[in-house]
């Protein structure tokens, strides 16, 4: 089922209004762990969920918001034609007490939505008045659940970037491109390799994951770099 079909069939159900906002983007992120494509029925095992639940715990998604997560993904379920469905029942009772322990269950739900900085898995407002190329870098990286911290610093780097091509619309541009920007940062740029690495960070996350293109000389380039520390 496409998200937008979910996202439809979801308007007529009992969910809350933040609910009915949050729970296509669980199910989106959960697509991308699974990487399945937009438009073709996910599957819904136990390794997956799991999977997918403990990759948000290690980006520190609160206990709350991963049994919302784990709520959407169940949904999804009940509304695909699949034989076999996943019993969920242990695993929000799991996230029930860690919710418990991490002392947010006193506060109202909606309390908490509002508590969330933009950009800390909250989508935020968006700055109208940016390119639109550094909106749709933002607006990913919120879906994807990075720190508002990092979406500064990536972003940061993609400004660079567009400064170096003197063009906004980087779908024109590719590997060639990006290499020589980070040859120029390398030799003029005064900059040191973990830095390097962050802006390689940045466009390899704006060409993958907005885009839809991948950059095999990146993975190669690091993958000759971890050879050359073993």
């Amino acid at each position: 089922m496409s998200l937008t079909r979910f996202q439809s069939r979801i308007l007529g159900t009992s969910l809350s209004k933040a609910e009915q906002a949050w729970f296509p983007k669980w199910v989106d992120g959960y697509r991308q762990h699974c990487r399945g494509t937009l438009d073709q029925n996910l599957p819904v095992t136990e390794e997956l969920v799991i999977g997918f639940l403990r990759s948000l715990r290690d980006r520190r998604v609160e206990a709350w918001r991963r049994l919302q997560a784990a709520r959407a993904i169940e949904l999804y379920q009940e509304l695909i034609p699949i034989e076999t469905k996943l019993d969920f029942a242990k695993i929000k009772r799991t996230l029930h007490e860690l919710d418990r322990k991490e002392n947010h269950q006193s506060a109202p739900q909606s309390q908490r939505e509002q508590q969330i900085v933009p950009g800390e898995w909250n989508p935020g407002k968006l700055d109208d008045s940016e390119p639109e190329t550094i909106k749709r870098m933002r607006g990913r990286m919120r879906v994807l659940g990075y720190r508002r911290s990092t979406e500064i610093a990536y972003v940061g780097w993609l400004r660079r970037f567009i400064r170096h091509v003197d063009d906004e619309r980087l779908e024109r541009y590719g590997e060639a491109e990006i290499a020589d920007f980070l040859t120029e940062l390398a030799l003029t740029g005064r900059v040191v390799a973990g830095t390097q690495n962050q802006a390689i960070s940045s466009l390899t996350l704006f060409y993958e994951k907005v885009l839809g293109r991948e950059l095999g000389f990146i993975h190669s380039l690091r993958a000759s770099e971890s050879a050359r520390h073993l």
